[in-house]
């Protein structure tokens, strides 16, 4: 195969390493080669610290969207490449559930579901080895020699997703995938975590099906974590569906059926909705409309994928009416090893949530087995946030309960907790439409907290409860909750669980628009009304302090506010660090933050991303200090606080494409304190170190 890059080797594929020392930054700028038109689409930093950088638009030899991945070393040199060889293989873009995914063992895949290679939309799946690639020094283009591909046109190998199994092997998911003329029977085909596979899917590599429109592996494939896997097929034998567990431990021959598969008993019936994976490995499949929609959850066994058959009451949680659509509101698994089952819809709505044996299953009508439920028609227990404890108990948030007054109340994991919701046993608002439960969020020390934005007018409340036990229970109020003083406060509108136990809340509508961001005990909880001497706060109406936050990775964390007003630079934005161990207070300002200086320069309103090590990197969008309309910046924030003062080239990369900031894509190397940022407006890929960063401690103060 000739190299299409050979004429421009001697230049490493004309790609310029810019190396610019700042007091405390250094950069490296990789120029996307020649026919780069979205270089740095995507960027993953891979566990061995190479990188691989997507344009799934380039154009090579003069075909326009054939697409390209590159990896590429942590000092900027190319390893290796993959390029598509045709118009519009678009090699590197996400299509369906076809992502790039890393695998287990660091090596990656790259799914091309849009190959035609052999026909139109035929599909390739290629390995890459995370440290050569596809061969130091090499480009290759994809192709049945390197790669698992369909054998004819609209076959769309891959588009189902690539599954990293536990082992470092994978499986992919064909839904798509035609035997010769018959069309749609799906196939999901099993490949080695050092090697890959390479040639066509066919029945005698795949799990398939054997009727058109079987579309096997439609939902996917899920990992056990024993390195074997299920496969879901809610389409198979004219929607009955089948949910097959597969041996991982190398390539399958097969065929779904009965005398493999866990079935529905009726065509419709979808079985396999959904496929939860227990903490012991055994897995529960979910399979709501089954029986007219009666609805089933059956647990299976994860070493060996028993029961098989036809889904009924002799071995799964059923439903007995035709409107109770068992596990229609999920399957969650416990840290323990068991589950539970929600069912919002059971018995007039009344709903339930069933508490389930992780060891053995547990099988029969819902009335038969512990569990939560309503009190009239339209409590719709199972419907709202459902929480699995780290001390192996549980949540449920029932929102609707009570005609809106929403309760949530705790549960037993070992043994399942069996009573009807009331205000003596659980936490229940007090008026229609406080809709308590609403949210739920589990902390890592066992407890949790829940949190309801409408109540009591919208005033809104957070309210901690111990997870050993599920105190305090009855009505919520200032005295058990933390609460706003005024309505259109909204507190509780989001809750964010810390590394360390603790947690914050944040309402940007907190105080008419000054915003609030309140940090929380998560030992004792903590209760009262949010104030300026309790919570960081905005110094203006229309500051809105308080848009995300961010957990690192130290127990501490970092708010946005993109909204904050610079003096009179207006939505100049910024982003604050805050005291995981006791909280941050005051004012957002310039001595406490990293902010924007002009108008809409909106800091941080694309969002903050943790990673390893305490270290968060926040996209500012709109950022446009630099002379560039809107060329964007991503600000990296490490150590124990972000070092207050603007975003500028010291602490961020800077994009230079006039509105190309929401373009800007990013990952980080823990190990090698390295952001990585795409900037595929421009075509480059920005290598980025903060030495001088974080040098203060704001927890000393």
């Amino acid at each position: 195969m000739r190299n299409w890059l050979f004429p421009y080797s001697r230049v490493l594929l004309l790609i310029t390493l810019l190396i610019t020392s700042t007091a405390g930054a250094q950069q490296i700028d990789i120029h996307g080669p020649v026919g780069s038109v979205a270089f740095g689409f995507n960027i993953i930093v891979l566990p061995n610290g190479n990188i691989l950088v997507t344009d799934p638009s380039a154009m090579v030899s003069g075909m326009t969207l054939a697409g390209a991945v590159y990896l590429y070393a942590p000092d900027g040199s190319l390893i290796s490449t993959l390029v598509g060889g045709a118009t519009g293989d678009s090699v590197g873009a996400s299509v369906g559930r076809a992502r790039i995914t890393v695998l287990t063992n660091g090596n990656f895949v790259v799914p091309t579901p849009y190959w035609s290679g052999n026909g139109s939309s035929a599909g390739a799946v290629t390995f890459g080895d995370a440290n050569t690639g596809w061969g130091v020094g090499s480009t290759v283009t994809v192709g049945a020699g390197n790669s698992l591909v369909g054998s004819q046109a609209n076959d769309m190998v891959g588009y189902d997703g690539v599954t990293a199994l536990s082992d470092g092997n994978y499986v992919v998911a064909s839904s798509f995938w035609s035997n010769g003329g018959t069309t749609g029977v799906g196939a999901v085909t099993w490949a080695s975590g050092n090697g890959g596979a390479s040639g066509a899917v066919s029945i005698f590599n795949s799990l398939t099906g054997s009727a058109p429109n079987d579309h096997v592996g439609n939902g996917g494939a899920t990992a056990l974590s024993n390195g074997h896997y299920v496969v879901a097929s809610g389409s198979w034998n004219n929607n009955t569906g089948a949910a097959t567990w597969v041996s991982g431990g190398g390539p399958t021959s097969d065929t779904v059926s009965a005398l493999n598969s866990l079935t529905g008993s009726n065509a419709n019936d979808y079985a396999a909705g959904t496929v939860t994976v227990l903490k012991n490995g055994n897995y529960v499949v979910g399979s709501s409309t089954w029986n007219g929609g009666a609805g089933a959850a059956t647990w299976c066994n994860g070493s060996n994928g028993q029961p098989i058959g036809a889904i009924s009451a002799s071995n799964s949680l059923v439903g007995t009416a035709a409107t109770d659509a068992i596990s229609s509101d999920g399957v969650i698994a416990l840290t323990n090893g068991n589950y539970l089952v929600a069912s919002e819809y059971w018995n007039n709505s009344i709903g339930a949530v069933t508490w389930g044996n992780g060891g053995g299953g547990t099988v029969g009508a819902v009335t038969a087995h512990p569990s939560i439920i309503g009190t009239a028609a339209g409590d719709g227990v199972g419907y709202g946030a459902i929480v699995a404890l780290t001390n192996g108990n549980y949540a449920v948030g029932s929102a609707s309960f009570s005609g809106g007054r929403g309760a949530v109340t705790w549960g037993n994991g070992a043994t399942g907790t069996n009573l009807t919701v009331s205000s003596s046993n659980s936490l229940v608002g007090s008026a229609t439409s406080d809709f308590v439960g609403y949210e739920v969020i589990a902390l890592t020390n066992g407890n949790y907290v829940s949190s309801a934005s409408a109540w009591n007018g919208n005033k809104g409340e957070v309210t901690w409860s111990n997870g050993t036990n599920g105190n305090p229970k009855g009505t919520i109020s200032a005295g058990n909750s933390l609460v706003g003083g005024t309505a259109g406060d909204y507190i509780g509108y989001t809750v964010t669980a810390l590394t360390n136990g603790n947690y914050v809340t944040y309402s940007s509508s907190w105080n008419g628009g000054v915003g609030a961001v309140t940090w929380g005990n998560g030992s004792t909880g903590t209760v009262g009304t949010v104030a300026a001497g309790n919570s960081l706060i905005g110094s203006t109406t229309s500051d809105f302090v308080g848009t995300d936050v961010v957990a690192l990775s130290n127990g501490n964390y970092v708010a946005g506010s993109f909204g904050w007003d610079n003096g009179v630079a207006t939505d100049a934005g910024a982003f604050t660090w805050g005291n995981g161990k006791l909280g941050t207070k005051g004012v957002v300002s310039t001595s406490n933050s990293v902010y924007g200086q002009l108008i809409n320069d909106g800091v941080s309103n694309f969002g903050m991303k943790a990673f390893a090590n305490g270290t968060c990197a926040v996209l500012s969008a709109s950022w446009n200090d630099d002379g560039t309309f809107q060329g964007g910046a991503v600000t990296l924030v490490r150590g124990n606080t972000p070092y207050p003062g603007p975003i500028n080239a010291k602490n961020s990369v800077l994009g230079k494409a006039v509105s190309g900031g929401s373009n800007l894509t990013f990952d980080y190397n823990a190990a090698s304190d390295l952001l990585v940022v795409g900037r595929r407006s421009e075509a480059i890929v920005t290598l980025f170190r903060a030495d001088e960063l974080s040098r203060g401690d704001f927890e000393s103060h």
